[in-house]
Formats: structure tokens, sequence, C-alpha cells
């Protein structure tokens, strides 16, 4: 089966719209799922938003209380310049750091 315009039909001969920028609307944002995580540290979400005319990255950690009611945490941090491409956004963890997280992930496990 060929592919394009019917037989017969006019071609549309319009020039192609020139792709806008996208601009965040003020005191919105917008957060998307990270599809493979590196670490448990990482976030869930990543986005970014705009508050007061400046630009933020957001990242979000989906969560779960007690009685199995989940929310999502949210860290904002000022955008200074777009990062560059494959550039590494998380500061590294000292050994004493990682180790406070796996005990409170760990006994966090235990409670479930």
């Amino acid at each position: 089966m060929p592919l394009g315009p019917a037989p017969g039909a006019a071609h549309d001969r319009r020039t192609p719209q020139k792709k806008r920028a996208f601009r965040q609307s003020e005191l919105a944002g917008v957060v998307f799922p990270v599809a493979h995580k590196q670490s448990p540290l990482h976030p869930d979400f990543t986005g970014r938003a705009s508050i007061a005319g400046v630009d933020y990255w957001v990242m979000g950690w989906a969560k779960k209380k007690r009685d199995g009611q989940r929310y999502m945490t949210l860290r904002f941090k000022r955008r200074l310049d777009a990062p560059r491409a494959g550039a590494h956004q998380w500061r590294s963890r000292t050994e004493e750091e990682l180790a406070a997280w796996r005990t409170r992930y760990n006994e966090r496990q235990r409670l479930k």
C-alpha cells in the first residue's frame, strides 16, 4: 500500500510552520517520570518550573506513608544555565551519607 496523498488529491504547498520555543507559564511547572534511575537516591520525577520569573529545576521523590497513602516530596534548584548534554547533576555522596541512607532505607523496608 503506497504512502502519501491519495491519487488526484491536491498537495498542501504551505510552508511548514516554525516551531516556537517552549515558554513555561508563570507559577507553573511540569515533571516527568525518570525512566532509568541510576541510584535509589536519584529522583523519581524531574522537570522544571517558573516562579516569580525565575526558572527552576524540579526533582520529585514518590513516597508512601505507613498507612499506605502516597505523596511526593519536591526539591527546587535554580536554573543558572542549561546543563551540558550528559552532565551529571547530582553531587557525589560521602560514605557516611550513604551508610545513613542505607540504614534509614532498610528500617523503612522492615516496617512495611
